[in-house]
């Protein structure tokens, strides 16, 4: 079986292409949140306000993924 090769600017371009995607989502995902707590009571205000918290947790990180990922710090994980 012949093996394809990608490159390590393509592994990075594909990686970045999905956690942009996840970002995509995740704030679709803060906006149904948001939309919620006016719909709520105090208690259930609270368990929202934890989901936004790690929502915008998961972004964050992606976020820091994506930085790292324009620079060299990751390649060794790329490189077959």
């Amino acid at each position: 079986m012949t093996k394809i090769t990608i490159s390590v600017n393509e592994k990075k371009a594909i990686i970045s292409d999905f956690l942009e995607k996840c970002n995509v989502y995740s704030e679709q995902m803060l906006e149904k949140y948001n939309s919620k707590l006016s719909d709520h009571s105090v208690d259930d205000k609270k368990v929202i306000e934890e989901k936004i918290q790690k929502w915008l947790s998961y972004q964050e990180f992606n976020e820091y993924a994506l930085r790292e990922l324009k620079t060299e710090e990751l390649d060794s994980w790329l490189i077959d």
